[in-house]
């Protein structure tokens, strides 16, 4: 299954790469956050000084925003979308979450596209490589990324549909 949807000729959605280790990793990740953050906080006992007060605020709020990045972050990779759309002899890039959109959208004529490529991208972690996959525009002679951190399964059926619509 590539994870590209398209939803009636005007727009072709891109899922993340539901790879069930980074849901996984993105799960234990928000629970062991939660829980210790939650451990870290509720052991802080400030006395009646208003700076040990302050700084167990400050600690909790920290608590809250890396709580928060690591929530959005299994939540994108669980229902977000990278959406593409065709109107107006346009191509439209827009991020989506639960089928809202989120972000400013990109924008790109369709007449000044000469050309779709795929672009690989090894990162090393650890001693492990991980290949990931971009789909790029040559947009009036300049590359412009429009797809970043795909599969390859992923990238070829955009290309393939994106050479299909802009040359159609």
């Amino acid at each position: 299954m590539t994870n590209l949807i398209d939803s009636g000729g005007d727009s072709i959605a891109v899922r993340p790469d539901h790879r069930f280790s980074k849901l996984a990793m993105n799960t234990v990740a928000f629970i062991i956050a939660a829980w210790g953050g939650y451990s870290l906080v509720s052991q802080i006992e400030p006395s009646t000084s208003s700076v040990e007060v302050t700084i167990k605020k400050i600690v909790e709020l920290i608590w809250i925003a890396v709580l928060c990045l690591v929530f959005a972050s299994l939540l994108w990779t669980a229902f977000g979308a990278q959406v593409i759309s065709f109107r107006d002899g346009k191509l439209l890039l827009r991020y989506d979450w639960f089928q809202i959109g989120v972000g400013r959208q990109k924008a790109f004529e369709i007449s000044r596209i000469k050309g779709v490529n795929i672009e690989e991208t090894v990162r090393k972690f650890r001693g492990k490589e991980t290949i990931d996959f971009a789909v790029c525009l040559e947009y009036d002679g300049v590359r412009q990324p429009l797809l970043r951190r795909l599969s390859d399964r992923q990238a070829r059926a955009v290309r393939t549909e994106l050479d299909r619509r802009i040359n159609a």
